[in-house]
């Protein structure tokens, strides 16, 4: 996937969009894994307790083989006062038509809840069953861009409404400051967090490194990028400076040494499946370009 450095963004696209087709009806984005295979997809969204909101990801983890799917919500707080939790309700039956995966619970289904401690250097505590949030009447659709999910607890009605969260794998080239010398790492994994309203995105890169000679990668998550959506796909554009966050110790911490001047990409091709961007930053400018994968997680 090594391609000659730099792209001017209006190649990335072009590169993209040679690809794209209409028939993105929200059915699978990809073709289905063959066999019998576990599947993950990240969900990202709001969901609603009460009428209280918060912003989580759903992590969808599908069973082809017996039709079952877990939805975990990796962490949700309503309040500064709540503790950050992580919620699973498992071996949900479903039926899947056309790509579309649905489900209707008539029996009461009790979820596990784990503790998310405030302190990132400790473990999350072990989920625990949780009788008193037992759900009722939970029900969702999950297609490739959306999920919706609801139900009723003791404390109120439920809903998580969300888009997915499409990973890619890619090769980046990257041109260090102050030197001429362009490098490749390849195998770079990006997602790409879109609001509900389409107007902003989040990027993930995992294992992005700066310099050559720089022993650790590291991952770096770019927050409030202006979104344009299409009938086919999205851009994202800032020339803005944008301060990223960096993951140390397993929590991202703002980097201002790493400013970004400029990110420009598109996610496009038929169903969505390919990622370009290019970006400048007080480290160096960078070029990617990666194919949207689908986990398989047995």
């Amino acid at each position: 996937m090594k391609k000659l450095f730099i792209l001017p963004l209006f190649a990335i696209l072009a590169l993209i969009t040679s690809c794209s087709s209409d028939d993105n009806d929200g059915g699978s984005i990809l073709p289905p894994p063959p066999g019998d295979q576990v599947t993950s997809v990240d969900y990202y969204g709001e969901i609603n307790m009460g009428g209280t909101i918060a912003k989580t990801r759903c992590n969808v983890v599908y069973n082809n083989a017996i039709n079952v799917c877990d939805l975990v919500f990796t962490s949700i707080k309503f309040s500064d006062e709540m503790p950050e939790v992580k919620v699973r309700v498992a071996g949900i039956p479903c039926t899947v038509t056309a790509g579309i995966i649905e489900f209707h619970v008539p029996t009461p289904v009790v979820p596990e809840v784990g503790f998310i401690p405030a302190d990132p250097s400790q473990p999350t505590l072990p989920s625990t069953p949780m009788p008193d949030f037992a759900m009722t009447g939970l029900a969702g659709t999950i297609s490739s861009g959306a999920i919706e999910v609801s139900a009723t607890l003791p404390l109120g009605e439920l809903s998580f409404e969300g888009t997915i969260v499409p990973m890619f794998s890619g090769d980046m080239n990257v041109l260090a400051a102050g030197t001429d010398k362009v490098f490749t790492i390849e195998d770079i994994v990006c997602e790409v967090e879109t609001s509900l309203d389409g107007t902003s995105a989040t990027l993930f890169i995992q294992g992005a490194k700066f310099a050559e000679s720089m022993p650790v990668a590291v991952d770096i998550k770019i927050e409030n990028i202006p979104c344009v959506m299409r009938d086919n796909g999205y851009t994202f554009t800032s020339t803005n400076e944008i301060v990223p966050l960096v993951k140390m110790g397993g929590v991202y911490t703002a980097m201002p040494d790493f400013t970004f001047s400029r990110i420009e990409g598109e996610v496009g091709g038929t169903n969505n499946a390919l990622l370009g961007f290019s970006a400048t930053m007080t480290r160096g400018v960078f070029e990617y370009s990666g194919e949207r994968f689908i986990k398989v997680i047995m």
